[in-house]
């Protein structure tokens, strides 16, 4: 009886896996066989998405298109309520884009080069945080302008950095 709820648990477990996504710095990867990754952050969301962060490897889904070529510059803007203890990740259709590193409370990242036309994969990840950190993220296209950012959001979110971390996927179109 015992070996029959191992092996029920077994195949349960696998097939709640052969269902969630898996991203790869940011990047899609269900079909993804025979890889090893080291050194690298596994993450699990709330829908059961893993989310693995490994430094030094960049899938492509699509080749990212000359940022000439999109019709607006792209901007992601951070705002932190106090800075955090350790970094957060900022990577754009599996290439890291920027770092917000520990002590830094605001940060404004150009993300043009790393986008192609149509929908782009935006992974926002750190690691966990003894003492909430509210993080106030701007996505979307902008200018600079005299100096200052004017920046319309197609994604405009509060995020808590906490003792849990933080892996959020988000879409952003590139015209």
């Amino acid at each position: 009886m015992k070996g029959l709820s191992t092996l029920l648990a077994a195949t349960l477990f696998w097939g709640m896996l052969a269902a969630a996504d898996v991203y790869v710095n940011g990047v899609k990867a269900d079909g993804l066989t025979a890889q090893e990754f080291k050194d690298c952050t596994v993450k699990f969301d709330d829908k059961g998405s893993v989310h693995i962060t490994a430094p030094g490897v960049k899938l492509l889904s699509e080749a990212p298109v000359d940022p000439a070529k999109l019709s607006a510059t792209y901007f992601v803007a951070f705002t932190l309520s106090q800075p955090a203890a350790g970094p957060i990740r900022l990577i754009v259709n599996g290439t890291e884009a920027d770092i917000v590193k520990p002590g830094e409370k605001t940060k404004i990242t150009e993300i043009t080069k790393f986008l192609r036309k149509g929908v782009n994969k935006v992974l926002v990840m750190a690691g966990p945080e003894k003492t909430a950190v509210p993080v106030q993220l701007l996505l979307g296209a902008g200018k600079n302008s005299a100096g200052s950012l004017e920046l319309t959001p197609s994604v405009d979110k509060l995020l808590q950095l906490a003792d849990k971390g933080l892996s959020e996927t988000f879409d952003l179109t590139a015209q």
